[in-house]
């Protein structure tokens, strides 16, 4: 309903159109249809246990009819809204039906009128008005005095938290810092701005952002080098790696083509380009960087993007996290800011992803100081839990792939080194671990690390 479609229809129609958030209801339409369902169920079992022949159209139309004439809404009936009179409820003590008495209704219909008219509608005005008077009980009983939304204060671009769904006990509703776009006070509603999207929340499912600060005492190190080797390399070699993928994708041959291997099987496989030994140890890097900083649960496949408007989503994956970055992007002391950061929501993977209205978030961008295209983006991908076992069983040289950690070392004496076994079993190289040392004294950087400033989390 919230289409072109559904706005020229209703405009053509002299209808406003007021839209609901995801579980919000509409009270007025949904009550009146329960009392007519009540007061309809009601006359029928009265009409059969009486031994009345009445179709179920003479029974719905007089039903509808008493539900417009009893039915008191701002001091007047729908029907006298409508026709500007109150009808006769009931048939006349002579009796007759009122075609044979020159009665000229303008919303009556001659086929709807029955035998037992008069005392179908009696029935129907008593399960009508017993209907009303239990919708208001039930009102009573359950309403829970709410306050205003507009009690709250929101205001345009007030940083925000709104509530989503957890997907599992383990995952957290509120998500945040989203931006206020519009208040609806009438309707309890507001329209947020989140990692791109406008969405529409009622006013229980927001909060204002709470944010909290954190002082990091012991740096890892190794972290920071992780993100910087990333970033370094892709920015050198973004004409060469763009568009790639590396890692595992599920292939299908009717499905989507990423791989051009020929086969005709379906199922997990790794891709050609992350069998080079340089890419590799790119993708080595990244998969430690989506397990020990960005938390991203299975990861198993990155994917490089540049200068698209729309890309489709890898499918049969679980989990996604998406990165921004441009050089420029720097701080008021001329530090490069840290990257932009989304995650998939429930239904992402079912779309494509609008890389350049995600690009233009960017702040250089913005100013105009550089167009969209020349905007870096990394993808990171994880599998569900279910398949985290079958890409291990199918891929067991890969280290931290969905996970999985890295192998014990082979020899004594190795443990400041971890070995990155290639996806064909070879060796490329034993790569140093950071090592961290403790006292009273600040702890040394390694080289070509960054130690962070403190930073905001949200709760």
């Amino acid at each position: 309903m919230a289409g072109q479609e559904a706005l020229d229809w209703a405009q053509a129609n002299g209808t406003n159109l007021r839209f609901k958030a995801p579980r919000q209801r509409a009270y007025v339409v949904e009550r009146h249809n329960e009392i007519l369902r009540r007061g309809l169920h009601r006359t029928e079992s009265m009409i059969v246990k009486e031994g009345l022949r009445v179709t179920f159209t003479q029974v719905l139309a007089i039903v509808t009819f008493m539900h417009n004439a009893m039915t008191v809404i701002n001091g007047s009936t729908p029907y006298q809204a409508l026709i500007g009179r109150q009808p006769q409820l009931f048939p006349s003590l002579e009796g007759g039906t009122l075609e044979e008495r020159g009665v000229e209704e303008p919303l009556v219909n001659s086929r709807m009128d029955c035998r037992h008219n008069a005392r179908v509608r009696e029935i129907a005005a008593e399960g009508i008005i017993e209907s009303i008077a239990t919708s208001r009980i039930e009102q009573a009983q359950k309403s829970k005095t709410r306050p205003d939304m507009r009690l709250e204060q929101y205001q345009r671009k007030e940083l925000v938290d709104i509530w989503f769904e957890p997907s599992n006990k383990d995952t957290k509703g509120w998500r945040g810092p989203a931006e206020v776009v519009s208040i609806h006070p009438e309707d309890g509603n507001a329209e947020i701005r989140i990692q791109g999207r406008t969405l529409l929340r009622r006013a229980p499912e927001i909060r204002p952002h709470i944010p909290y600060f954190i002082f990091l005492q012991l740096v890892y190190t190794s972290h920071f080098t992780y993100w910087l080797y990333i970033r370094g390399y892709i920015e050198e070699k973004a004409d060469v790696l763009y568009d790639k993928v590396y890692g595992i994708v599920w292939h299908s041959p009717l499905g989507q083509a990423i791989l051009n291997s020929g086969t005709s099987r379906s199922g997990w496989m790794m891709t050609p380009q992350s069998m080079t030994k340089e890419e590799q140890y790119l993708f080595q890097r990244c998969l430690a960087f989506a397990q020990q900083s960005s938390y991203l649960p299975n990861c198993t496949t990155i994917r490089i993007i540049r200068g698209h408007h729309k890309v489709s989503m890898l499918q049969h994956f679980h989990y996604s996290e998406l990165l921004i970055w441009h050089p420029q992007q720097q701080d008021i002391h001329g530090n490069q800011e840290d990257p932009l950061q989304y995650s998939a929501e429930p239904g992402d993977f079912d779309t494509k992803l609008h890389c350049k209205e995600l690009c233009q978030q960017l702040r250089v961008v913005q100013n105009g100081r550089i167009p969209w295209q020349e905007v870096y983006m990394l993808q990171l991908f994880g599998v569900a839990d279910d398949d985290r076992e079958e890409v291990i069983r199918l891929t067991p040289t890969v280290p931290a792939l969905a996970g999985a950690g890295y192998h014990r070392p082979s020899q004594p004496g190795a443990g400041l080194a971890t070995p990155l076994a290639g996806v064909d079993g070879s060796d490329p190289g034993v790569v140093p671990v950071p090592t961290v040392t403790t006292g009273t004294g600040p702890i040394p950087p390694a080289a070509g690390s960054l130690l962070p400033a403190p930073i905001s989390h949200t709760i």
